[in-house]
């Protein structure tokens, strides 16, 4: 499924960064079904330029795969309501993009504003969504702090290829941030972060 055709089918706009990446084929791999991926995996795993193609909990989700997991959000939202009352505003409008290892998933959040930011949506519990981003470049920005965090060799990641053209897909302010500085540098600043987005406020869901 190509991105034209995903668009299509959800009837939204992809932010401008996603769809920039996306033409420079990066995400080529997340045309593939999930079953005709395995055929060519090996391919795009050693290839450094395959969209956030490392560890850490922002694994994106094959374009086919998404109409269907909006379907299973729907669903987890509807429990939402029946527990806690609580709906989404009118007017927004979440999609996934990509999941964590333990099932939550990140979402754009379409809600009129010019880009949507990103969260991520835990599948088990009604806690406060977890800002990720407030645009979709900036979450590019917290992924990559974040994968830090699993890693084994930190200091050999941020040298290396796989690394090195993941910055390529920020925009200069964000790959500003994280050029030239030392992983305890980086990790100082995605709890930094971190604690700057929790305190946005998310006005995402009302009690009717």
């Amino acid at each position: 499924m190509t991105l034209d055709e995903l668009t299509s089918k959800l009837g939204i706009k992809f932010p401008k960064k996603f769809s920039e990446i996306y033409e420079t084929g990066a995400m080529e791999w997340l045309e593939y079904s999930f079953e005709d991926f395995r055929t060519v995996r090996d391919r795009y795993i050693n290839d450094p330029k395959s969209f956030m193609m490392i560890h850490g909990e922002f694994e994106p989700l094959m374009f086919s795969e998404i109409p269907e997991r909006a379907e299973e959000l729907a669903e987890w939202l509807s429990w939402r309501a029946e527990d806690t009352g609580e709906t989404l505003r009118e007017g927004v409008k979440l999609i996934p993009i990509a999941q964590t290892g333990g099932g939550d998933l990140h979402l754009l959040v379409f809600d009129g504003e010019t880009e949507p930011k990103v969260i991520q949506y835990q599948h088990d519990d009604y806690d406060k969504p977890v800002l990720w981003g407030r645009n979709f470049d900036e979450c590019l920005y917290y992924a990559l702090l974040e994968s830090l965090q699993w890693s084994d060799s930190p200091n050999e990641d941020i040298n290396g290829a796989v690394w090195q053209y993941q910055l390529n897909y920020l925009s200069g302010e964000y790959r500003a941030k994280i050029e030239g500085k030392t992983v305890e540098e980086l990790m100082n600043d995605f709890k930094a972060l971190g604690s700057e987005l929790d305190k946005v406020e998310l006005e995402i869901f009302e009690v009717k």
